[in-house]
């Protein structure tokens, strides 16, 4: 298991991202172009997220449904 406060981080990106996606889904705004509130969720992660990647996750054996 990794540390909790990686998988803290990794568990708060997600509900922010699904936060956001649900509420645009919820106003219909979903399915069309590229929606600027979620590309800027994604643009606030992607750094993180990268870092992350760039270090090394670990193997997909080592992860379950709800972060690692």
């Amino acid at each position: 298991m990794l540390n909790e406060a990686l998988r803290r981080e990794l568990l708060d990106l997600r509900v922010e991202d699904r936060r956001v996606r649900n509420e645009l889904a919820d106003a219909s705004e979903l399915g069309g172009p590229y929606v600027r509130r979620m590309e800027e969720v994604h643009i606030r992660n992607a750094p993180r997220l990268r870092a992350l990647i760039s270090n090394g996750l670990p193997p997909k054996a080592g992860a379950n449904r709800v972060g690692m």
